[in-house]
């Protein structure tokens, strides 16, 4: 999987009685709660260095599905999963002489140190719980009292 996601779901929160709330109040509610996070989530993001520069900040979406019932942050750029999970120690063998790094041509195996990850959308999560709640209850409010 290269994209890294991270999903929140309404129906399992504290907000009650979301089945009589139609699916567009659910939609903002749940929007207005993930966008905290992935604004949060787009500070914890390290940088990925020189050749990445901000892709990976760039890549941080939001949205909802399922009727509003679902919410997700994810990050899109294709080495996410790596700064993310972190890579094993390994290997990096040269295949007919490839060149691998800044123009230099490697005829023997490089031994990769490893990396130990930055669970940026977990932590991003677990540090905007009580604001994402918080944010969401006010929306919920506000929408409901907009509708009336």
């Amino acid at each position: 999987m290269t994209r890294r996601q991270k999903v929140y779901r309404l129906d399992k929160g504290e907000i009650p009685n979301l089945e009589v709330l139609t699916p567009k109040v659910r939609r903002k509610v749940m929007r207005a709660g993930v966008r905290i996070v992935a604004l949060k989530t787009r500070t914890l993001i390290p940088d990925s260095g020189r050749s990445h520069k901000n892709k990976l900040k760039k890549s941080i979406t939001y949205g909802t599905k399922a009727y509003g019932f679902t919410g997700y942050v994810r990050s899109k750029a294709p080495h996410a999963h790596l700064v993310h999970d972190g890579v094993a120690p390994h290997v990096i063998k040269p295949v007919k002489k490839k060149v691998l790094f800044l123009g230099f041509t490697i005829t023997r195996s490089v031994r990769h140190p490893g990396y130990r990850g930055n669970p940026f959308l977990t932590d991003a999560a677990e540090q905007t719980k009580s604001e994402m709640a918080a944010m969401m209850k006010q929306k919920m409010d506000e929408v409901l009292n907009e509708e009336l």
